[in-house]
């Protein structure tokens, strides 16, 4: 999956389309997976920005996905 299909460039906020992109991923999974103890979500960003912007933006953007 792109990048931009969840966020805008720069920002944390799930989009629609990348909201509905989670809710698909997490009925995929409901019926894949019989049983689940932990999931690990991982952030990312691109390379543009300084690296403590880019650190603190795939940290808010994995917890978006967390939450949603």
């Amino acid at each position: 999956m792109r990048p931009e299909t969840l966020f805008e460039f720069g920002k944390a906020e799930l989009k629609p389309e990348g909201k509905e992109k989670i809710a698909e991923y997490r009925e995929q999974a409901k019926e894949e997976l019989t049983r689940a103890d932990k999931v690990f979500i991982t952030g990312y960003t691109d390379n543009v920005g300084t690296p403590d912007f880019n650190s603190t933006l795939s940290l808010q953007r994995a917890e978006a996905v967390r939450d949603h």
